[in-house]
């Protein structure tokens, strides 16, 4: 991205509602790997799954907002 967009607003906004979306999910599965180990602390199988939700879901909700401001911001300056 060049330089002269990093303090656009819409930009910034961006910025922010991805960085929410990963830090959001990073919370969620700790909180989820917590819960999983606090009722059994043997159970690999739902481990990996919330860790693997954990990354699978803000990866693809990212990549969808990302792609929808994309589209709006050339629908603006169209």
């Amino acid at each position: 991205m060049p330089q002269e967009f990093w303090h656009a607003p819409r930009f910034i906004r961006v910025n922010m509602v991805l960085t929410s979306i990963w830090a959001s999910a990073f919370t969620l599965g700790a909180l989820a790997c917590a819960l999983v180990v606090g009722y059994d602390h043997s159970s690999t199988a739902p481990l990996v799954t919330v860790q693997v939700l954990a990354f699978v879901v803000p990866f693809v909700l990212s990549g969808r907002y990302a792609a929808r401001a994309k589209a709006a911001a050339g629908q603006a300056t169209a």
